[in-house]
């Protein structure tokens, strides 16, 4: 430190005492600094006090502050003190630094002097800078953001309080947000007011774990038809006992509206679909009446039962009739069957069925193919073969069907195989094999649904309904089983019945 001429005591001891404050400490007298301690070196990148004084204070203000520090500068002077107030000062490099500064009047040498405190908030002003910059940042994606965000405030007292609100507010309740802030109930008023006992019991209500709460509000607007509202927030507890919900309301509206389309448009498609199924059923019962009535006629036509018909043609007639008949009523049986499943009119027995004796009386058309050498059958059904607790008749009809299927699709030369095991773990499993045609993999689930039918030229018969496999797969899954289709095109077709051996019977 640069020593001053004609120093009094007083002027040593405030240099002594000054000298090791960590706060920057300068003296300025008529207009020229006279006193600077280290750290005000520091402070402003001097090499030592030399570099500082016997130049001006103003030479190390920033030229649009010279004005009004020169005026504190004076108060000072007059006033003996100035408050203290964030500054900024020019270093010796020409860098601006942000300083607190507190002035006090002094003597120096006899002097009317100006001592100042200076302290280094740059830190402090960084941080708040960038605070107040991350300020910014939310309150921007705030308002850009879809609906509204808020912060509500469950006050000790019982005071709800929304110390923020995001513009977004106005789209979605079509009240100001400084509105909402100002009395929280301007928003609840918006609310229906059902939804509003919601919201309030949510907020006050807290969950222990502090857990996220969706809810969906409906806002009732006298300027605007009926919309929803989501509101997804999160709880936390802050010191005094206030609960805060940091959230934000979603306009859902339009989910509320397809939703609603889509429950009216289930509701139609089921009333459709019954109305068709009981349509089903109560045609099917019509027709097979009159059609019971046309086939036993051309039967006695066909057998010549009260004596003979005469022209020999028209027993060949009545047999195409009887024929086409008994086609006709077995497509009508299946569409009256499904028709009673999709309806669940179709009641099931609890009985023992002897599952091996269902098998080999299904077996009747391949093993006529069988004996005149058009295919070859391989039969295996396990020994002591547990029975099944289920329908019988309905059984014998999926099996039936089963093997029917096999018997139309496998050409001449081919080869169907049935077999039936069970095991206490494994349960019931039937399967029948054959080598037909086939189905590629992308048919089969249309060879599953009702009256889908999976035509092939290279097929020797594929009439029919299309709800042989669907009927079939329906009665197994009504018997707690499962039915699985795999196929393959020019190597054939497995279908696999799996039966649980909760429903096996010893």
């Amino acid at each position: 430190m640069q020593a001053t001429p004609a120093s009094t005591d007083d002027d040593d001891r405030y240099r002594h005492l000054l000298q090791f404050l960590p706060d920057a400490v300068r003296i300025s007298c008529n207009g020229t600094i006279v006193y600077a301690n280290d750290a005000a070196v520091r402070l402003f990148g001097a090499r030592s006090p030399d570099e500082l004084i016997g130049r001006r204070p103003d030479d190390f203000v920033p030229p649009t502050e010279r004005k009004r520090i020169a005026e504190r500068r004076k108060k000072l002077l007059a006033t003996g003190a100035v408050p203290m107030e964030e500054q900024k000062r020019l270093r010796l490099d020409g860098s601006v630094v942000d300083i607190e500064v507190l002035g006090i009047s002094i003597k120096w040498q006899g002097k009317p002097a100006a001592l100042s405190v200076l302290r280094d908030i740059t830190s402090r002003v960084q941080g708040r800078r960038a605070i107040l910059e991350g300020e910014r940042r939310l309150a921007a994606l705030a308002e850009n953001m879809p609906g509204a965000t808020y912060q509500c405030v469950l006050r000790p007292n019982g005071r709800l309080e929304f110390p923020y609100v995001s513009q977004g507010v106005q789209d979605l309740f079509g009240v100001e947000a400084e509105q909402v802030m100002a009395r929280a109930t301007t928003l609840l008023k918006r609310l229906h007011a059902d939804d509003r006992r919601t919201l309030r019991d949510a907020i006050r209500h807290l969950d222990p774990e502090l857990a996220p709460v969706e809810l969906e509000l409906r806002i009732a607007r006298k300027d605007a038809p009926q919309r929803w509202v989501q509101s997804i927030a999160r709880p936390r507890e802050r010191e005094g006992g206030e609960i805060v919900w940091d959230g934000i309301f979603l306009d859902v509206t339009d989910k509320h509206e397809y939703l609603v389309a889509l429950r009216e448009a289930k509701d139609e498609a089921e009333l459709a679909n019954r109305i068709k199924s009981e349509f089903l059923a109560s045609m099917s019962h019509e027709i097979r009446t009159p059609l019971n009535a046309i086939m036993g006629f051309a039967e006695v036509m066909e057998m010549e039962i009260f004596g003979p018909v005469g022209e020999p043609r028209y027993q060949e007639y009545s047999a195409d009739i009887h024929a086409s008949g008994r086609h006709l009523l077995s497509l009508i049986e299946d569409i009256l069957d499904f028709s009673k499943l999709e309806a669940g009119q179709m009641e099931m027995k609890k009985e023992k069925v002897d599952v091996a004796k269902v098998i080999e009386s299904s077996l009747t058309l391949l093993k006529r193919r069988a004996e005149s050498g058009a295919i070859k059958l391989a039969v295996r059904i396990a020994k002591n073969l547990p029975a099944l607790c289920g329908d019988e008749r309905r059984m014998r009809q999926v099996l039936f069907n089963l093997v029917s299927n096999a018997s139309k699709f496998t050409p001449d030369g081919g080869k169907v195989s049935v077999s039936a095991s069970a095991g206490p773990k494994s349960g019931l499993r039937i399967q029948v094999e054959d080598t037909c045609v086939g189905i590629r993999p992308e048919d089969i689930v249309t060879a599953l649904a009702p009256f889908g039918q999976v035509h092939d030229s290279k097929a020797p018969d594929d009439s029919g309904t299309g709800l042989g496999l669907p009927l079939a797969k329906s009665l197994v899954e009504r018997h707690g089983g499962k039915l699985n289709l795999a196929s393959e095109p020019g190597k054939g077709t497995v279908v696999t019945l799996q039966f649980p051996p909760v429903r096996l019977v010893a």
